[in-house]
């Protein structure tokens, strides 16, 4: 649990199922989560595949 001040932000992220909806479907891959809002500034994540094992 955390507390919410004025103009935090939360990511929810998108459904399931957005990436296949596309023509060509895309999907995630490592690298690509990168959000920016003007005046504020950027946050990256790293992203990586799973190891089944």
């Amino acid at each position: 649990m955390c507390t919410l001040h004025s103009g935090d932000l939360i990511f929810t992220g998108t459904p399931a199922g957005v990436g296949m909806g596309r023509t060509p479907p895309r999907y995630l891959a490592a690298g690509d989560v990168r959000t920016s809002i003007d005046g504020i500034g950027e946050m990256r994540h790293t992203f990586v595949t799973g190891d089944a094992g």
